[in-house]
């Protein structure tokens, strides 16, 4: 049968004593990396907490919706940290690709409560976080991979503005060159970091 897509095969395996290495990170440093990550997630609850305290009542959504998103996805994490170690580690790449789709509902929704526009602040620069914790463990597959679904994202969200602003009557309204040249840099930005994270990490 064939391998789902972004699902690692078991190992071969190996002689006693000798160490399988997965990419860049063995078995245990990848396990611990995830729950060094857990800490992480839970300190970005300060961000719903920041748009309560600035926009009061109104920003009850936003705040339910980044909040669930943020604890949802912790529990999930340490409840296949404790139970489920291996199936943690075989689809690890895929939880990657559900931090993309959580920054990305996470900033979509702050941004209708500020009215902020994607193309007038920086913070689609969150994605590097996933890129760089991908290229951790996953080497230059994590690259390419999660580079391709937060460059997705970013153009989502520049899309999801123009239906805000009106200007959904045809393609050409979205894809103005400044969109596209944003898009591409932030796709350059993520690639380059991701290589230096695995460049440094296969030299040191």
């Amino acid at each position: 049968s064939q391998d789902l897509p972004f699902v690692e095969s078991r190992p071969a395996p190996h002689a006693a004593g000798e160490t399988v290495m997965l990419d860049l990170l063995d078995r245990e440093d990848r396990l611990a990396f995830e729950r060094g990550r857990l800490r992480f997630r839970l300190a970005l609850l300060a961000a719903p907490a920041l748009l309560l305290f600035s926009y009061g009542p109104s920003a009850a959504w936003a705040v339910a919706l980044t909040s669930a998103i943020i604890l949802l996805s912790t529990a999930a994490i340490f409840t296949l940290l404790r139970r489920y170690p291996d199936a943690l580690l075989r689809y690890q790449l895929w939880l990657r690709l559900v931090d993309v789709f959580s920054i990305f509902s996470v900033l979509t929704s702050a941004r209708e409560l500020t009215g902020a526009a994607p193309g007038a602040e920086f913070y689609d620069v969150a994605y590097l976080l996933t890129v760089i914790s991908a290229t951790a463990t996953h080497a230059r597959r994590g690259i390419y991979v999660i580079t391709g679904a937060a460059t997705l994202a970013v153009a989502a969200e520049r899309w999801l503005e123009a239906q805000r602003i009106g200007q959904s009557g045809s393609a050409g309204e979205f894809l103005t060159t400044a969109t596209l040249f944003t898009v591409a840099v932030y796709a350059v930005l993520f690639a380059i970091c991701g290589s230096m994270v695995h460049h440094l990490m296969r030299t040191s």
